[in-house]
């Protein structure tokens, strides 16, 4: 990390609203983290897609949980999300981030 910019995974496991906000040195009081909203914007192509379809329908995965988004949001309550659990709401389906957005 140098200076305020830092590098992020493109492949996050997992991801969590906490107790500081980047632009203040003060930790957030929880009211204020209870507004965030934080958005990991997906890379998804073709091949991605195509691959979920495969998995799902040939039985690597039970069912699809998703195809093709464009981006998982989340919020403080959501707690710890699971973005490489197949079986959480918040699963990227194998998806390379392109941006990570929080406000």
């Amino acid at each position: 990390m140098t200076g305020d910019s830092i590098t992020l995974p493109p492949h996050p496991i997992s991801a969590r609203i906490t107790t500081l906000i980047r632009s203040s040195p003060e930790f957030a009081t929880p009211e204020r983290l209870d507004e965030i909203e934080c958005a990991v914007h997906l890379h998804v192509n073709e091949t991605t897609a195509a691959d979920s379809r495969w998995e799902a329908k040939f039985g690597q995965r039970k069912t699809p949980k998703k195809h093709a988004v464009e981006k998982v949001m989340f919020r403080r309550g959501d707690g710890l999300v699971r973005l490489a659990d197949v079986e959480s709401e918040f699963w990227l389906n194998g998806a390379e981030v392109e941006a990570y957005e929080c406000r």
